[in-house]
């Protein structure tokens, strides 16, 4: 694995599906890349998905907790 070099961030990029847009499930993956007649190794990690919330749901429910209207 090469080092970073000073003011370098590691790269991410979105492998959460196969090519056909199944999505992988959560877990660490080993995957072959071939170009160029070499093949390289590629570890990755498939995290949970994000939960997306909206901010206006969860204060009414928390208004209505309280007893405020």
């Amino acid at each position: 694995m090469a080092a970073l070099g000073e003011g370098e961030r590691p790269l991410f990029l979105p492998f959460d599906a196969t090519m056909e847009g199944v999505p992988l499930e959560p877990g660490t993956y080993l995957a072959n890349i071939v170009a160029h007649g070499k093949t390289s190794r590629l570890l990755f990690t498939v995290g949970e998905p994000k939960i997306k919330v909206e901010f206006s749901k969860v204060l009414d429910f928390l208004k209505k907790k309280a007893g405020v209207e």
